[in-house]
């Protein structure tokens, strides 16, 4: 497995967080903002509503795209029960077949991320938040958004982060084609072990460049091709 960071061009100070960091996907203009009554995130300009559930927002209630069978297992709940077990992320072969513990990449991540501490982080494909946490860790005057599709890992996340009283992680369901991010919002995006599993990784890197700050950093872990099997 490889373990990378790539940097754009230009750097920047980062400005103090934004209460708007979430844009509309319906209209792409509004910011929303949350809706304490109705338990929701509402649009400033086209109103629409995000449901908000278990302390997760749902940017894509109404997704009905065909799933890969890599998009399904990851609904299932058998799998995201030993996510982070020694059964499949911790297991020993895994690691030896990666040539790389999970503990080793994740070190690994961080430290290729450079974080000062107050931080705007995007965990794309985030699962059980695993890679969420750590970095909330390490940015304890900032903010990380944890992002992903399949609801019952996101629900395991926030009640795995709600357990270690870490306040500085939003989790949202969203779609990595139509971030529901402004542009040159966000500091760090992480992805490890997903964008080699999109159905559009042009699209989705096209997405990450635009929510990235100039000077932002992008930190990821993917199997690369090599001569053998």
């Amino acid at each position: 497995m490889s373990v990378s960071a790539t940097e754009t061009t230009e750097t920047t100070s980062s400005p103090a967080i934004s209460s708007r960091l979430f844009q509309c996907t319906q209209c792409h203009q509004g910011h929303c903002d949350l809706n304490h009554q109705a338990n929701a995130m509402v649009c400033s300009l086209c109103k629409f509503t995000y449901p908000v559930k278990n302390g997760i927002v749902d940017f894509v209630p109404d997704w009905q795209e065909e799933r890969s069978l890599a998009q399904t297992a990851m609904e299932s709940s058998p799998v995201v029960r030993i996510y982070e077990s020694r059964l499949w992320r911790r297991n020993p072969l895994f690691e030896k077949f990666n040539n790389i513990s999970f503990e080793g990449e994740a070190q690994a991540i961080i430290r290729a991320a450079r974080l000062i501490g107050n931080e705007t982080v995007l965990d794309l494909a985030c699962g059980t938040g695993s890679y969420s946490r750590r970095f909330a860790n390490a940015v304890p005057a900032g903010q990380v958004i944890g992002l992903d599709l399949s609801r019952p890992m996101l629900k395991l996340a926030a009640s795995i982060t709600k357990s270690e009283q870490l306040e500085n992680i939003q989790f949202v369901r969203g779609n990595a084609l139509d971030l529901a991010i402004p542009d040159s919002s966000i500091d760090v995006v992480n992805c490890c072990g997903a964008l080699h599993l999109f159905p559009d990784t042009e699209a989705v890197l096209n997405e990450i460049c635009r929510v990235l700050k100039p000077g932002g950093r992008f930190t990821t872990a993917v199997f690369r091709h090599r001569s053998g099997w």
